[in-house]
Order: structure tokens, then sequence, then C-alpha cells
């Protein structure tokens, strides 16, 4: 098992859920993991609300987006900004003429997405960030340097989502606003929460 080893102990790198700056971010709960308390697969999965949540939200892309004109990937998607920065990411929109995959597409993403969603905060924040709010607020930023041009957070905790269309406007709303995601196209999350038959 390949592991990063630190002063006080040796920590499996399958707990590592992001790199910064060439810095390892592990995943939400990797201490109860060295602690025993729990199973690496306990923490690196998404909660069942989380991937509720996921699968409505793809169900409307898939229905409502042109498959000619987008590429949507999920399954937190890598995303390679520069040299020792690799995110993830729980729903990323392309549009194609941005991007190209081939048999060789062994790595992860390295060209920005046109809008990535996120749903609730899966990183350990305390060393790197301090606060939930910090880490993703400075994430976005790192989005939008990259060229994403949209960045929707979705939280759970109080039905709220923070959607950043720019560097300098962003807003946080409640789930019943409704998400633009291409010219014509929105979506209002609580309609397709509900419409999935669980009243959230």
């Amino acid at each position: 098992m390949l592991v990063v080893q630190t002063k006080e102990q040796t920590i499996p790198k399958m707990l590592i859920y992001e790199e910064w700056d060439g810095m390892p971010v592990y995943y939400k709960g990797y201490r109860q993991v060295l602690n025993g308390e729990k199973q690496p697969e306990e923490i690196m999965g998404s909660s069942a609300l989380q991937t509720y949540i996921v699968s409505v939200i793809l169900g409307f892309l898939y229905k409502n987006l042109s498959t000619e004109k987008f590429f949507i990937g999920t399954n937190e998607a890598g995303l390679h900004l520069v040299k020792g920065t690799n995110l993830s990411s729980d729903i990323l929109i392309y549009e194609k003429k941005n991007l190209k995959i081939t048999k060789e597409s062994l790595h992860y993403f390295d060209t920005p997405p046109y809008m990535v969603i996120e749903i609730d905060v899966q990183a350990d924040v305390k060393e790197l960030f301090h606060t939930e709010t910090n880490y993703f607020i400075r994430k976005t930023n790192k989005l939008r340097e990259f060229g994403v041009q949209k960045v929707v957070w979705v939280f759970t905790e109080g039905k709220r989502l923070v959607i950043a269309n720019d560097a300098k406007h962003w807003e946080m709303v409640t789930w019943d606003t409704p998400v633009e995601v291409a010219e014509g196209i929105s979506f209002v999350l609580e309609d397709l929460v509900k419409a999935g038959g669980f009243d959230i």
C-alpha cells in the first residue's frame, strides 16, 4: 500500500482526496480511519442524500443537455490544474468543442470544464483551510482561475446553494432558486428532489 509519511504516523495514499500545491488534502474522517474507528470505505463514499442529489441533477442534465454539444462527467472526476494541484469534482459539464478524449486519455482532465457542481465538502479542512467556508471559497477561486465559467455548490445542511458566475458575483440562495446550466436550460433542485419521490 502506498503511504504518506508524517512525523506522527504513516497515512495511506488512498485517504488523499485532493492535492493542493503539492500538499495532500485528506478525506473528511481520515483521522477516524487512522485511529481504527472506521474503515477507509466508510469515509470515501458519498452519503445516501449526497448520492441522491447527484442522481437527480444528472438525470436532469442527461435529459435536457444536447449530447452532441455537451459532455457530462461524474464519479469524483479528477481535474489536473497545474503540477501538484489535482482537484476532485462531483459533476463536470464540458462543451465538447473544448474537450478531447482518446484511448490515451488515462489521466485527469487537464482542460477546464464549462461548469462544476459540487455537493457538500468532502475534504478534511482542518490543517490547510481551517474551516469548510474557507475551503469552498478557495476551491471555487481555483476553479475559476483554471477557466471554469460557473461553479455551483449544493449544501445539504440548510438546503443552500452557492452560485459563482464570475469572480466578483456569488450568490447564496435556497434550493428553490433556478440554476442555469446553459442558455434557456435551468433546474430547481427542490423540484428535482421532490419529483424523485422524496421530500427532503
